[in-house]
Parts: structure tokens; sequence; C-alpha cells
């Protein structure tokens, strides 16, 4: 029941798709994530380690995170992967349940695409039209921080107020091919051959930063400018939206996969 919900009027869970223990305790249908406070212990046949993550304009919204910061939502899993894995076979991005309702033309949206075929990777893949819609791309090359730590030397993944809880990029461990830049790190690995040159490693420990600036949690609104806001909920139908997710390209199945509900999308499912 909406009632329930510890942050209404969103929800935040493990998605189905990828089976999941919380604190050693295995998720159902009914299980929700606390957010915002501290990280949360994860674990799934691929991957095992916490995820840290921040909504903003919530209730208990952390303003010493989001404040002087146009951020929205912030999503920071840190640990380690059970097999030793190519960054080229790990995949993040978007996908959906079903069909997108809402959509324009496909004449509209090839125009799209189009247009931001210079600034989208070589990797990146996607199929808006398809029964099950996606945008995918490489975890290393979709995340804006990353970091290769040694298992005991991480570190927090809650970060700290004097660092405006920041996260470390810190791709040393990888060798000096690697920039140590962000925004060079992710154009490196945009390459297909360069991703083919590394492997997550079972011993090391891995921290990947995704945050984002336009879509707002609790109202379900795209923000282009202050002035220019739309409602999403119309678009994507009766269906969540995937907060963070990281799946085997090898068809293995997921190493996380955490979704979004609003009491707008379980309004339109209701209908449905």
């Amino acid at each position: 029941p909406l009632s329930t919900w510890v942050h209404s009027p969103v929800l935040i869970r493990s998605s189905v798709t990828a089976p999941t223990k919380i604190d050693g305790v295995p998720c159902t249908t009914f299980s929700q994530f606390r957010v915002n406070n501290v990280p949360i212990p994860f674990e799934t046949a691929l991957f095992k380690g916490v995820a840290m993550i921040r909504l903003a304009n919530l209730p208990d919204s952390p303003a010493n995170y989001f404040k002087g910061r146009n951020r929205k939502c912030q999503v920071a899993i840190q640990g380690q992967f059970k097999k030793r894995t190519r960054f080229d076979k790990v995949f993040s991005g978007q996908e959906f349940y079903q069909k997108i309702p809402g959509l324009p033309s496909r004449r509209v949206v090839d125009t799209v695409f189009s247009l931001l075929s210079s600034k989208l990777p070589p990797t990146f893949q996607q199929d808006v039209f398809a029964s099950k819609p996606y945008f995918l791309s490489p975890l290393v090359n979709t995340v804006q921080g990353f970091a290769v730590e040694e298992k005991g030397s991480e570190q927090d993944v809650y970060g700290n107020e004097e660092g405006r809880f920041l996260l470390k990029e810190d791709t040393r461990i990888l060798g000096e091919d690697v920039p140590r830049d962000g925004e060079k790190r992710r154009k490196y690995f945009a390459v297909e051959e360069n991703l083919k040159k590394y492997y997550f490693e079972p011993s090391l420990v891995y921290t990947f930063d995704y945050y984002q600036h336009f879509l707002d949690m609790p109202t379900l609104k795209f923000v282009v400018t202050s002035f220019l806001k739309f409602d999403i909920s119309g678009i994507i139908g009766p269906q969540p939206l995937q907060l963070s997710m990281a799946k085997s390209m090898d068809g293995d199945g997921y190493y996380w996969n955490f979704e979004i509900w609003h009491e707008k999308l379980v309004e339109n499912h209701l209908r449905e």
C-alpha cells in the first residue's frame, strides 16, 4: 500500500529481475530501501557491496550534500565483483519492462539521436521502440566517478562533510594509460578497444559514483531550466525507472538493479 512507503511519494527497491540480499536478508516484492542516511549493504549472485543513495527534495534529504548543487540524485556503489569480468562486458543505463507509451514518432526520435550522435560514445546502444526499450553504455563510461582500490584501503562511500561528500576518482591501479581525470577517463573508455584491455578483478574494491541534475524524483519532473519542467509519468507509463543498474552483457544477469516507483506510476499501473 502507498501508505507504507517510507519515502512517499517514491519507493526505492531492488528489482525482481535481480535477486538481492540486504544485510543478508533476501528482498521480496514488498522490500523497500531507506535512503539518504547510511549506505545499504547488499549482495547479488555477481556482486557484493554497499549502495549510498541520496535523493533531493524529500523531507530527509541531506542539505549538506545538495546545498549549492543542482543535483537531484546520487547513487554510489562500492564493492567487489565475484568473477573476473572484462570492462566491455558490464553495461549500465536504463531499461523498461514494456513499451514507452508517450514517445513521439520514430522520425522525431531518430532526429534527436542523430543530433546527439556526436556526444554519444560508439559503444552506446539503444532501441526505444523495442517491446522492452533500453539505453545502455559500458559502466565505466557511464559513471561520473570511478575508483579502483585495494581491499582495506578503499575510501568511505558515504564521503565526508569537509569534502562535500565527493568521492575521489582513483584509477592509478589500472596503469598510466588510464586518465586520472573523470571526464577524460569516460572518453578513454568510450573506445571499445580500450575497454577490452581491462578486467574487474574480484580481489579489488570498485567505487562507482553516479549523479544527475535533470530528473526530480519526488515530482517526477524533468527539469530543463527553473522555468521549463515537464512531468514524465505520462510518457513512460505504468512502470518504474531504474535508479541504478549494472548488467552482464554475457547474459549472466545483473550485478545490481535498483528501481524507483512513484505514486503517479502506480496510478498509471492501476488504470491499466
